[in-house]
């Protein structure tokens, strides 16, 4: 066990290795070998939601990931299209793809316990938004429209399951994720209501599986 490390993001900007002396957050076990988890941000750059190609958002997330030192590994929007839906895209489909916890940049944080409980539109931590890819809370785009115009607003085009819901590049409206304003974290992926896709918001992303191994991480 003292041989084994596994990489989780750290406040300074870079991926470095942490050992797992300490216990796995979401199962209050140590970490060992094996080990999956994600991490998830809520991007600090803002677009729009014109664009029908979910590799458009993708590069959104990655960008701000490798802005912040993080583009070791690959980042992926938490998003729908028409054609794409965000479990897929995110490699987070319950009972397919690898499951285990989603922590916030500080990889401590809790989002999800697991994927089941990623995709019940109810993040677990305790903060009332997702920190952004530099891990700071400092949320600074809403709706210009009622309702909920006083909270920070997400694209997602997904509903609280995965699948997509009002897509982005929609010929209408697109679906909205609630990052912050409501305290129990609800409504993060699929707020009931959706918005004129040329609104500029945030993109949440989130990286592919990482498995703790000896010596670092594979994906």
């Amino acid at each position: 066990a003292d041989d084994t490390a596994t990489v989780l993001p750290g406040l300074g900007g870079q991926l470095g290795l942490v050992r797992p002396s300490g216990v796995n957050p979401a199962t209050g076990a140590e970490w060992k070998v094996g080990d999956t988890y994600r991490i998830m941000f809520s991007s600090s750059t803002v677009r729009d939601a014109t664009s029908s190609d979910i590799a458009d958002y993708n590069a959104h997330v990655q960008a701000a990931a490798t802005a912040a030192g993080y583009g070791a590994v690959t980042w992926y929007a938490v998003g729908s299209t028409a054609t794409v839906n965000a479990n897929v895209n995110t490699q987070t489909e319950v009972g397919v793809d690898p499951d285990g916890p989603v922590f916030m940049m500080n990889g401590t944080s809790l989002i999800a316990n697991n994927l089941a409980d990623f995709w019940d539109n109810n993040h677990s931590s305790a903060q009332s938004n997702i920190a952004d890819e530099n891990g700071l809370f400092n949320q600074d785009y809403v709706l210009s429209t009622a309702p909920y115009g006083n909270w920070e607003s997400n694209w997602t085009g997904t509903s609280g399951t995965g699948t997509a819901n009002n897509p982005l590049g929609n010929a209408g409206n697109v679906n909205l994720g609630l990052c912050s304003g409501a305290a129990s974290g609800g409504q993060w992926t699929s707020r009931s209501n959706s918005a004129s896709k040329t609104e500029l918001l945030r993109i949440y992303g989130i990286t592919e599986p990482l498995t703790v191994q000896v010596g670092g991480y594979v994906s």
